[in-house]
């Protein structure tokens, strides 16, 4: 039997049905933590099955973080190019890609597909991808960021 897929991250093992955002869902345990739990679901319960996961994501470990494209990855890359003193024009023949293309990557007007992201990390011998990091809703990262939340709370207190 195959497993149910979380519908919120994908992952196997959905065995909790959820309201998250007015939605109810079937998720993994990790995902329903980030709304209100309605019930757990026994092995008789159904619980839509998704096709299997493609190649890339079949390699990942059930718990560990995907990989994703770092913000600031045209500032990276821009300081890689001066530091091996190359223009993207010298890159773009390294790569057999367009110049115009790998100058609008390197200006941040483009996004990389993971293909050539990869590809760019090889040949500038830096890095382009890091693990998300799991942060449960309504927590903070770090103390100095400042979400729209924040912003709305220090209004009502001004208010007051």
């Amino acid at each position: 039997m195959e497993e149910e897929l979380c519908e919120v991250c994908g992952r196997r093992k959905a065995r909790y049905e959820a309201e998250i955002a007015g939605a109810v869902l079937h998720v993994c345990e990790r995902c329903a933590k980030s709304g209100k739990i309605i019930r757990k679901l026994d092995e008789s319960q159904h619980v839509p099955v998704y096709p299997t996961p493609t190649h890339q994501h079949a390699s990942l470990k059930e718990d560990e973080p995907e990989e994703e494209l770092v913000e600031d990855y045209d500032v990276r890359i821009r300081n890689a190019l001066k530091k091996l003193r190359i223009t993207y024009h010298v890159l773009a023949e390294r790569l057999n890609e367009k110049e115009s293309f790998i100058e609008r990557i390197v200006t941040g007007k483009a996004v990389p597909n993971e293909s050539l992201g990869r590809r760019i990390e090889k040949e500038l011998n830096i890095k382009l991808y890091e693990r998300e990091e799991y942060v449960p809703v309504g927590h903070k990262k770090k103390k100095e960021e400042i979400t729209l939340g924040d912003i709305i709370e220090v209004k009502r207190k001004n208010r007051k």
